[in-house]
């Protein structure tokens, strides 16, 4: 129903005025009442007018009253009307009321989602609210969008009201979806620099259908491929371009269109180079760094504009977040060459405010916090605060981090706002079980909790926000027995102090010559050095028990029965990954130098010095390789001759994919397995996102070998293997490894499956 406007009300209270006028003293409102009113009772109107019982009667605020009435959105209709009582007047409201909504339903629903559709609606119609056309029509609206990401662009969405129980009104969307419209072709008009086919596939989403390619016409893709196209063309020196016009031709059955677009190119233009002035933090070479366009080069206007964002960038890493930039263009119509000049306003570096976090719900707010290294009251440093926002994200207890800032101009302050989007679940589960040709039928469970708390405890299903690691773990098979138990707090009494413990067990008979069963336990300490790297220091201590199968190795016969190993391994790492699911930039290096026996006591004395670096570049898209590069060394002392068989290098598998569990190992003549005191191989991966920070796919290469000794390492070893993987992040469970490798030993390829990244 359309909204009345209060015209004939008005007419009434200047009527009443005329009245009051012509006695020349205003009549008192002796009484008030309101007629017309089902749904809303007398107390409401009373509460909203300013006309009172006792008072003259005032034109004016009467006015005020009706227009008071009307933006409650309730009613139709306001009358004021009066009628004599006692010795003044009573006064009158008489008004037609909206009705109320009672229930809300749609029909018509094919090829929309429903849950879609349901949203829609109930997102802006509720039952109990008054019955208003505009919110009917935002709901029309919003279903109609919903359709034209359909293609159904020709939907019609009618609302019907019918009376509903106790004088409500139910209301009915009626959809009339149409058919989804299918883009036979797209064609072109007055372009010359570009072909049909480059400015389809280069510039629009929107393509022509075909048996390969399903595609439906969507109005709002198709708008945003206008656009697309004006800008493609800047990006190719066209200042000028546009699109002048298009005409979408539908066939008779409305399930298909044709369409035309008329273009104006213009004239091409070259970069004249650009000049500035103004700078005194930033040096000319740093500015000349940041840009990505040269002079004589077509004008690509998004290049342009990218080296601009690239020096704003640069300020913004200094704290200079007032800067502004007066950009004035010079163009030479006779050469078609445009040059720029920047005026550079610095202002001055702002200031840390407040650091606020939002959306952890049980995460407590300290262990967010300790992963900044930007404060309060310290000049804004736009690199500490994107490494921040990074260190968080690499906590892996949240889906997604979202920085927000406000900026003072005035105070020259700028609050932070770090907005998190919690994971699911931080408590990773798997249980399960299988064959294999190595260790027969195993069953296996694994517990872990990355965001622990225990301060939670004993209730440890509550126990998490914490940011310690608990982590539990068993395998039990035919062959295998492992039992596991860890804990880490990193920081530790809130100093940023890693203290760590744990305890295993294990009985492997292995696939080389021998029955290995271990037990032992560790604990750690571990300390940052800088704001990347750190330090750990952990000592393990060790009971091996080696069972010789009857054909076994004289280095496996050498190691028979019971021994003790008491180590300490002093570990350093560095980390500057800006994402561990799916780095794109920065670095990872670790070198341990551990140390058996001597004065640590235990029965074995050997040392190992193990060291990796890995290094990620970003590639095409939203690509990236990656690179490592692994080497080991051992060698035994004092009273032992020879470095334990369990604790020497094997390579082939898990490392260098597409060949068999440790077949690339020194081997006695007999062929059994001894291992080697020389590791060392090569990873290459070039990984493709398939869903963001959950699925990646890769090709890789990898190379390596392990000697029995140093002197012995001849590069002529190294062999080869190559392949395709993909990774998947599964919330409960963690990260999957799946990888299909071939090799010169298996030609035929061989599938490697891994838990947790590779590197």
């Amino acid at each position: 129903m359309p909204l009345k406007t209060p015209v004939y009300a008005l007419l009434a209270v200047l009527l009443l005025g005329a009245a009051a006028h012509a006695q020349d003293q205003a009549p008192v409102i002796r009484a008030m009442e309101v007629r017309g009113n089902n749904i809303y009772d007398d107390q409401y109107v009373f509460e909203r007018v300013s006309s009172r019982v006792g008072q003259p009667l005032d034109p004016d605020a009467v006015a005020a009253d009706i227009t008071r009435l009307f933006d409650q959105g309730v009613f139709d209709d306001v009358t004021v009307l009066t009628e004599p009582y006692e010795d003044g007047v009573k006064l009158i409201f008489e008004v037609v009321e909206r009705g109320t909504i009672g229930q809300v339903s749609y029909i018509g629903v094919e090829d929309l989602n429903e849950d879609d559709v349901a949203g829609a609606i109930e997102n802006r119609v509720k039952s109990g609210q008054p019955l208003d056309p505009s919110v009917l029509n935002a709901a029309v609206l919003a279903i109609k969008d919903l359709a034209d990401e359909k293609g159904l662009i020709h939907c019609r969405v009618t609302p019907e009201t019918s009376p509903g129980s106790g004088g409500t009104v139910d209301v009915k969307f009626v959809i009339e979806e149409g058919s989804e419209i299918w883009v036979l072709t797209i064609e072109f008009e007055g372009n010359e620099a570009y072909s049909d086919w480059e400015i389809r596939n280069l510039f629009m989403q929107l393509s022509e259908d075909e048996w390969w390619n399903s595609q439906t016409f969507d109005q709002k893709v198709f708008e945003s491929d206008l656009a697309a196209i004006v800008d493609g063309y800047n990006n190719g020196g066209y200042l000028n371009a546009r699109v002048e016009d298009y005409e979408l031709d539908f066939s008779d059955t409305e399930d298909e269109v044709d369409i035309l677009i008329t273009v104006y190119e213009g004239e091409r233009y070259y970069f004249g180079g650009v000049t500035w002035e103004g700078n005194f933090i930033l040096s000319d070479r740093r500015i000349e760094r940041d840009l990505q366009i040269a002079p004589g080069d077509v004008l690509d206007i998004g290049a342009y504009d990218a080296s601009l964002e690239a020096v704003r960038d640069d300020y913004w890493e200094y704290g200079y977040v007032f800067l502004q930039v007066d950009e004035a263009k010079e163009i030479d119509e006779d050469t078609n060459t445009v040059t720029y000049h920047w005026t550079l306003d610095e202002g001055e570096p702002a200031t840390v405010g407040k650091i606020e976090i939002v959306g952890n719900t049980f995460t407590k707010d300290k262990v967010i916090r300790r992963e900044f290294t930007i404060y309060p009251g310290e000049v804004f440093d736009g690199k500490a605060f994107r490494r921040s926002l990074e260190r968080i994200f690499n906590l892996q207890y949240f889906e997604n981090v979202v920085p927000d800032w406000r900026i003072d101009p005035v105070t020259k302050v700028i609050d932070l706002t770090v907005r998190v989007v919690e994971r699911e679940g931080t408590t990773r589960i798997s249980v399960g079980g299988g064959y294999s040709t190595r260790d027969g039928l195993m069953a296996n469970f694994a517990i872990t909790w990355i965001n622990f708390d225990t301060e939670a405890l004993p209730e440890i299903w509550k126990s998490k926000g914490g940011g310690q690691e608990l982590s539990l773990s068993a395998d039990l098979g035919a062959t295998v027995s492992n039992l596991s138990l860890s804990f880490l707090e990193p920081w530790f009494l809130d100093t940023h102090t890693a203290v760590g413990a744990g305890a295993y067990h294990s009985a492997v008979q292995t696939r080389f010559d021998y029955e290995q069963v271990k037990f032992g336990f560790y604990g750690l300490v571990g300390r940052p050095l800088g704001e990347d790297a750190t330090w750990r220091l952990r000592y393990d201590y060790a009971e091996n028990t080696i069972v010789p199968y009857d054909d076994a190795s004289d280095s496996t016969l050498e190691a028979a029965g019971t021994t003790l190993t008491s180590s300490v391994t002093l570990s350093l790492m560095r980390d500057t990954r800006d994402n561990y699911f799916f780095p794109t930039t920065g670095s990872r290096q670790n070198l341990s130098f551990e140390v058996a026996g001597g004065i640590f006591g235990g029965d074995q004395d050997y040392y190992k010095i193990t060291g990796y670096a890995t290094t990620y570049f970003p590639g095409f898209w939203k690509t990236a390789l990656a690179m490592r590069l692994y080497a080991g060394f051992a060698d035994s002392y004092a009273d032992t001759e020879k470095v334990p068989v369990y604790e020497r290098f094997y390579t082939g598998g898990s490392d260098v994919r597409g060949f068999h569990d440790f077949s690339l190992s020194p081997r006695d003549s007999d062929g059994n397995l001894i291992g080697g005191n020389f590791k060392l191989y090569y990873n290459l991966e070039y990984r493709v996102p398939v869903v963001e920070n959950m699925v990646y796919g890769m090709g890789f290469l990898d190379s390596g070998n392990t000697w029995a000794k140093l002197t012995e390492v001849d590069w002529g070893d190294l062999v080869f293997g190559y392949g395709l993987g993909v990774r998947i992040d599964i919330p409960m469970v963690g990260l999957l490894g799946f990888d299909y490798g071939w090799s010169e030993e298996v030609p035929k390829g061989r599938l490697h499956f891994s838990i947790a990244q590779t590197f």
